[in-house]
């Protein structure tokens, strides 16, 4: 009998997972769908404290496209933009106080598959600090990054505070020219559209 001892209490530890398993199969089941799920949709999960990864996000391959990539004069063209500040006036000045610009952004598995990369959904907005300062907005211009083709959108709805939606693989600066209904010179707003 001081045999069967050691083999029995070596064996504890697998029966009892074995039956934790059994009684809970669909938890489990559940849990290494949802593990999968974000596996494929190029999530990582790290386990424990050391920080042991399952699943690292894979490596994309370019995405070969039938439009050529920008002439170099566009991208410098953009730089150059980029870093001067378009002037304004004192009026608006003290109006950038009182609106900035929002955005939010959601992973897009159907554009991402197409595409051969990751492709997010962009949505970007304005946001006053009074609903009579948006009253006196009447249109946004966006200025999406050169590489999109017509970079320049303009929105006019103002019931969804001037929402703009777009998808993008890149994160980039955006800038917005904001009119008033005084015709008094648009102010200039910029995000970092970042996700």
């Amino acid at each position: 009998m001081e045999v069967w001892i050691p083999l029995l209490q070596s064996l504890v530890w697998p029966v009892f997972i074995g039956l934790l398993l059994l009684f809970f199969k669909d938890w489990f089941r559940e849990l290494l769908d949802t593990i999968k799920k974000r596996v494929e949709s190029g999530s990582e999960i790290s386990v424990g404290p050391d920080g042991f990864t399952l699943g690292q996000a894979p490596k994309m391959e370019e995405a070969k496209s039938e439009t050529s990539p920008p002439p170099p004069q566009v991208l410098e063209r953009f730089v150059e933009e980029s870093r001067k500040i378009a002037p304004q006036s004192e009026a608006a000045m003290d109006m950038s106080k009182f609106f900035q610009l929002v955005h939010s952004a959601a992973y897009s598995p159907e554009t991402s598959k197409r595409q051969g990369r990751p492709y997010y959904t962009i949505k970007a907005w304005l946001d006053a600090e009074s609903p009579e300062l948006m009253q006196k907005v009447t249109r946004v211009v966006y200025h999406l990054h050169p590489t999109f083709p017509n970079p320049d959108k303009e929105v006019t709805n103002r019931e969804n505070n001037f929402e703009l939606t777009t998808a993008a693989w890149g994160q980039f600066n955006l800038s917005a020219d904001v009119y008033f209904d005084d015709n008094s010179q648009p102010l200039r707003l910029f995000r970092y559209l970042n996700f």
